[in-house]
């Protein structure tokens, strides 16, 4: 009783020094932080909702030794907002522009001048550089245990650990970037030429001939490889023997790189328009026109197609119809886009953009200070964007819970999914 009273005492303090709803707030904030039982926990939740934001409740719950790992783990599972960018690093190469990296958890491999870097994506650092005097590589492509990248006339098989050649397949043509799937790479060339290469042993298996430069989509499907050629055709291979299965010829240029998802080739032309054609038998899915050429590739993901036109609009597309959702107008010509839980990624003039695929709008805006950047490349809460005197600058992404999705937390911690009978 005595303690009782005490209790009583203090409560009648706080509330003549401070206010009631200030001292409810922190009896309750009390309370959460160090309760374990769940039927109180919700209770308390309930009861401090009617005076904390949402957010506030859920960093509670983050902070309470029980819950914190259960509400982190819903966290991660909601689509991500990001502000407030800060340069992590800033890598300089030997060149003048770097090409777009390819990542492997927490490394980068990319192509700058005449020399090829493997670095470590949260530091920069170098971890291993390959050299080809006067010559430029491609950008690269990461599968398995190799780095497969081209340099004028050569294609290379390169590990990953050391920088070490594993092999190199030679030829007098100019190659691009490769794909690697399975155990076959493709790389096209500026002559026309297609190549399949063993690899593990580098060896050449088959070829495919068009009249004009050709270079390697971005997938594979049901045994079929697909290449764009400035023939203003893309082509579908058998990855057998390279026999064509069928083309697909456009009313201009193709300059992007085509992305294959789910059966769907996504294909970008001078035309001004943005295809999507059946991967089986080339049949047109649906068109999509905006106001100018394009010259960028496309990007697929969650049934949103997202493009970037010479109109200086970024369009995002429903996967299904190619119906318009919603575009948004910058000040140039937009780079190619990327997606990255709940967040659109792309450059214009010397400047990336991030903005909220929920609503739409502008989170933030990065200069560089140059007048070029290329199309970024987002990894785990980083973004890399090369810029002109050979620089790649690490952006490190600063992470928002918003109101939204604090309540989606509270309502799955609340009111978990019933478990399966």
């Amino acid at each position: 009783m005595a303690r009782q009273g005490e209790d009583q005492k203090e409560w009648q303090a706080q509330v003549k020094a401070l206010g009631f709803r200030e001292t409810a707030i922190g009896y309750l904030r009390d309370r959460l932080y160090l309760e374990y039982e769940k039927n109180r926990a919700d209770s308390l939740i309930r009861r401090l909702s009617k005076y904390e934001p949402q957010q506030e409740i859920v960093k509670l719950l983050c902070q309470n030794p029980v819950w914190q790992q259960r509400a982190e783990e819903l966290i991660r599972e909601l689509p991500e907002v990001t502000a407030d960018p800060q340069v992590q690093f800033v890598f300089m190469g030997a060149g003048n522009v770097p090409k777009v990296p390819v990542l492997e958890e927490n490394k980068l491999y990319f192509g700058c001048g005449d020399t090829f870097y493997g670095l470590n994506g949260q530091t920069g650092e170098v971890i291993w550089k390959v050299s080809a005097a006067g010559e430029n590589w491609s950008a690269a492509h990461f599968s398995g245990h190799s780095v497969y990248v081209s340099s004028p006339g050569r294609l290379h098989s390169i590990s990953p650990d050391n920088g070490s050649e594993r092999w190199h397949h030679a030829v007098d043509k100019r190659l691009g970037s490769p794909y690697t799937h399975q155990d076959r790479v493709f790389v096209g060339s500026a002559e026309g030429t297609l190549y399949a290469v063993d690899a593990e042993k580098g060896q050449r298996l088959w070829t495919f001939n068009v009249v004009k430069a050709i270079s390697v989509a971005s997938g594979v499907w049901q045994n079929k490889v697909y290449a764009a050629s400035k023939d203003h055709s893309l082509y579908a291979l058998d990855m057998d023997d390279g026999e064509c299965l069928w083309h697909f010829t456009t009313g201009a240029k193709i300059y992007g790189t085509p992305y294959v998802s789910d059966g769907v080739v996504y294909l970008t032309s001078a035309d001004h328009k943005v295809y999507a054609l059946f991967a089986a038998s080339g049949q047109v899915l649906w068109s999509f026109t905006t106001g100018s050429e394009i010259h960028t590739s496309p990007f697929e993901q969650d049934g949103l197609v997202f493009v970037s036109s010479r109109d200086k609009h970024l369009y995002v597309l429903d996967a299904e119809n190619g119906k318009e959702l919603w575009r948004h107008k910058t000040l140039g010509y937009p780079s190619s886009p990327t997606a990255c839980r709940g967040m659109l990624y792309f450059s214009v003039q010397g400047r990336v953009y991030g903005i909220a695929l929920a609503d739409h709008k502008m989170r933030w805006c990065f200069p560089f200070g140059f007048s070029h950047a290329t199309a970024p490349v987002a990894g785990q809460r980083r973004i890399y964007v090369g810029t002109l005197e050979g620089k790649l600058v690490c952006l490190r992404l600063k992470t928002e819970l918003d109101e939204q999705g604090a309540t989606q937390v509270l309502k799955e911690f609340l009111d978990p999914e019933p478990e399966d009978a």
